[in-house]
């Protein structure tokens, strides 16, 4: 129930409501742009190094620096 005196506020209430509903679809589009770092992000530097310190035969910095830019 919306009392009369208070109509304007739902009114302006619905438009920032319907803005902001048309906003989501372009957000969502510029989001897509960022899933092929998913990967990359989800990396844990400690983890990693980790791994790369466990190796048997180490890795040269050159074959490091392409599987960083490999993303």
């Amino acid at each position: 129930m919306v009392w009369d005196e208070h109509k304007w506020i739902n009114e302006i209430y619905e438009d920032l409501k319907k803005i902001v509903e048309r906003c989501l679809d372009p957000l969502d589009d510029y989001l897509k742009c960022f899933d092929v770092y998913k990967d990359v992000l989800k990396i844990k530097p400690d983890e990693y190094i980790k791994k790369v310190e466990t190796e048997e035969k180490p890795r040269e910095v050159e074959a490091i620096r392409d599987e960083v830019l490999e993303f």
